[in-house]
C-alpha cells in the first residue's frame, strides 16, 4: 500500500525527517565500507524508530551509492 502525502507529511514531521536528526560519516573508497555504511544506516534509523520498509529501502540506496562510489573512484 502507497501511504497518501498526508502520511508521509506527517511521518517527516512527527519520526525520521525530523530537522534535528542527522548523522554524517565518512568511509574510505572500499569494498568494506559498503556493508559498513549499510550497517550505520540501518543502526541509525533503527533508533529513531523508522520503520523495517524505510530501512529496507534506505538500505539499499546506500549500498547501491557507495558500490557506485567505490567502482567508479580512485
Amino acid at each position: 500500500m502507497v501511504p497518501s502525502p498526508d502520511a508521509l507529511r506527517r511521518e517527516r514531521r512527527d519520526g525520521v525527517g525530523h530537522p534535528g536528526r542527522r548523522d554524517v560519516f565518512r568511509l574510505p573508497a572500499l569494498s568494506a565500507s559498503v556493508a559498513d555504511a549499510r550497517g550505520r544506516i540501518r543502526a541509525r534509523l533503527r533508533e529513531w524508530g523508522a520503520g523495517a520498509e524505510l530501512r529496507d529501502d534506505a538500505s539499499l540506496v546506500v549500498t547501491e551509492l557507495f558500490t557506485n562510489a567505490v567502482r567508479h573512484t580512485d
